[in-house]
């Protein structure tokens, strides 16, 4: 496999960008139409310690199915959540931690030809430059 690497030119996102729903309340909003699925990732939930702890073992825990939507405020809002012991803030947004980025890479196992990689860039509506622009 080889590294990612930075790219300046951003001109290949212009059409996807064309593509997009513009209203923000749709998957299209984010993901162009077309696609046969897509895959949300969630940033783990970070302990007083320096530990994490996934999504996944805490929706195991209450046995919660896990929705496109989710977001952490209305999940540790549900009547008898089973917060991680340790728990202290809402999982970052964006940017996953290295060790995340690199399992994830790991996981789809991509091949020599050409993939693209979004990252959130920002918080609502406050848009901010990314802070690594990059490309496969």
């Amino acid at each position: 496999m080889r590294p990612l690497i930075h790219e300046d030119d951003l001109s290949p996102a212009e059409a996807v960008a064309k593509l997009l729903d513009a209203k923000g309340d749709r998957i299209t909003s984010v993901i162009p139409p077309g696609y046969e699925s897509y895959v949300r990732i969630l940033n783990p939930i970070e302990l007083r310690d320096g530990s994490t702890v996934s999504w996944t073992d805490v929706e195991n825990r209450n046995g919660v199915e896990p929705r496109a939507w989710m977001q952490w405020p209305e999940f540790a809002a549900i009547k008898g959540a089973v917060l991680p012991e340790g728990y202290w803030r809402e999982p970052d947004m964006g940017n996953p931690p290295v060790s995340l980025a690199k399992r994830l890479i790991e996981a789809l196992n991509p091949d020599q030809s050409t993939h693209y990689f979004a990252s959130w860039a920002g918080y609502a509506m406050e848009i901010l430059q990314p802070k690594v622009m990059f490309s496969p």
